[in-house]
Order: C-alpha cells, then structure tokens, then sequence
C-alpha cells in the first residue's frame, strides 16, 4: 500500500471518530454570537437554568454584566421579554 493511500486511510478515520464524539465533548457556545470568558462563579448555563426555573420561558439570551453576574433575557409566554440579573453566586438580585 502506497503512503499516499494510508495516510488517506488515517485522516479519513480520525475525521469519522470525531464526528461521533458525544454531545459533551463537542465545544460549543449555548447561546450563538455571545463570547464569554472564563470567570469566577456561576457558568451561563447555569444561569440560564436558574431563571428558566424561575420564570419558565425560553432564553434568548446570556450576557456577562459588570458585576460578576449575569444578565439573562426569557422570552415568556404572551410575547414578553424580561432581563433578569443573578449574581455569580446563583441568586437572583433583580428584573424587569
């Protein structure tokens, strides 16, 4: 077998293992177009969950606010959008 053909052989293989990793090993963002960095605290996801816990609804959006917190945007039922703030720690501290 021809060097050229092996090393088809192998990158077609490492490409096909990692199309079947599981979901949790692929990176990805939960909320499309927000960057995040590393922080101190609660991760979006989970503040997202919080509010979804809260206030039901769907997230629209997670963005880092100047406080080490989040700022988490539901989408309710009705139509209507509200941002709720929780801190890093997990708690909710206001909204709208």
């Amino acid at each position: 077998m021809k060097t050229s053909t092996r090393v088809i052989i192998l990158l077609a293989t490492v490409w096909s293992m990692g199309a079947a990793l599981p979901a949790a090993a692929v990176v990805s963002e939960p909320f499309a177009g927000e960057h995040y960095r590393e922080r101190e605290g609660i991760s979006a996801d989970e503040a997202a969950s919080i509010v979804r816990g809260s206030y039901g609804g769907r997230v629209v959006s997670v963005k880092a606010s100047g406080n080490g917190g989040w700022k988490v945007r539901v989408l309710l039922d009705g139509g209507r959008v509200k941002t709720v703030n929780v801190d890093s720690s997990g708690s909710i501290r206001s909204s709208d």
